[in-house]
């Protein structure tokens, strides 16, 4: 491990990351800081996808670039988060509002949650059983305010009744979910300090698994196993450290990175996206390159579009393709 955090090291000094000689990008949007961020992305065919994000922007993509936005009403909301499911996309927000649009009808269903007034829906995951899991805190917390976190996890049905809190505390955040394949639920919540991941396997009692030194931001599951990996921030200060864990041995604190905020997996290579406009791949659990987009910009979401194509959004309304990236 200290040889391959010393090699990391070299590698991003010597690096002044350009794509390496197979790939190709393809900027697609650029914008500035006047500009919405797309938050998330999500897969809704197998040739379109949505960015979704800031004052509600939604922006169909298809795997060779061409893009259009979408005339959803969505008030403005900030969007967090969206998955299809069937013929629906749930689509949660920063202000106590959930949506469901019927990708048949062409209709939005909207929902606000009186009791959830000045709370984000930050993540959410549909369980086997059809019910949704819900979790998140304070809107301020969401867009790097200080605030006091008020953090819960919370369940509804895919009629989206009043969500009943399983878990709440006022000192941490809940900012990720993650459904193993025993049946059990994992979040990640932080407390301004450190993150702990707690588990449950009936939704009701909650054992702390881990505690993580910083933010951890996302976590997932390997493709096909059950081996969680985790990326985040070594502190609130997003523009410094990233954290990754390839799994519970590896663990690495990148210096030049800034926030990791999402990671993707295909085949042997998990993709990490950052604070300053960078991707970093990773193959069989090793560093094998970082690429610098042109933008300093974060890069906030992606998604694996076909064997060796990544679509790739984050702030100021930017959208990139990287083809063959996985070789």
């Amino acid at each position: 491990m200290k040889n391959l955090n010393f090699f990391f090291l070299i590698t991003l000094f010597f690096l002044t990351t350009h794509l390496l000689p197979a790939q190709t990008m393809t900027t697609l949007q650029l914008g500035n800081n006047r500009d919405s961020s797309y938050y998330h992305l999500t897969k809704i065919t197998d040739n379109e996808y949505w960015a979704c994000g800031e004052k509600g922007i939604i922006t169909s993509f298809d795997s060779v670039g061409h893009f259009q936005s979408l005339d959803i009403q969505t008030d403005g909301f900030n969007i967090l988060k969206a998955e299809r499911i069937g013929d629906f996309v749930l689509i949660t927000t920063d202000d106590s509002r959930v949506m469901k649009y019927n990708l048949i009808s062409k209709t939005l269903e909207k929902v606000d949650f009186k009791r959830y007034k000045n709370r984000c829906f930050y993540d959410f995951l549909v369980l086997p059983t059809g019910k949704i899991l819900l979790c998140g805190g304070a809107t301020g917390i969401s867009k790097g305010e200080k605030k006091i976190p008020f953090g819960f996890i919370a369940i509804t049905d895919s009629s989206l009744s009043e969500p009943k809190k399983i878990w709440k505390s006022y000192r941490k955040f809940a900012w990720s979910l993650l459904a193993k394949k025993d049946g059990s639920v994992t979040a990640a919540v932080f407390n301004g300090v450190n993150t702990s991941l707690i588990n449950t396997k009936n939704l009701v009692h909650w054992k702390k698994q881990k505690k993580i030194n910083g933010l951890v931001h996302e976590i997932k599951l390997k493709d096909n196993q059950e081996e969680m990996s985790y990326v985040g921030t070594a502190s609130l200060h997003y523009n410094r450290k990233g954290i990754i864990a390839l799994d519970d041995k590896n663990k690495m604190t990148i210096d030049s990175s800034g926030c990791f905020w999402s990671q993707e997996f295909s085949d042997d290579f998990q993709i990490i996206c950052s604070q300053k406009g960078q991707l970093y791949f990773f193959k069989n659990g090793q560093y094998k390159n970082m690429v610098q987009l042109p933008t300093s910009f974060a890069l906030y979401d992606m998604k694996v579009i076909s064997k060796q194509k990544l679509l790739v959004v984050g702030h100021g309304k930017c959208a990139f393709i990287i083809d063959n990236c996985l070789n």
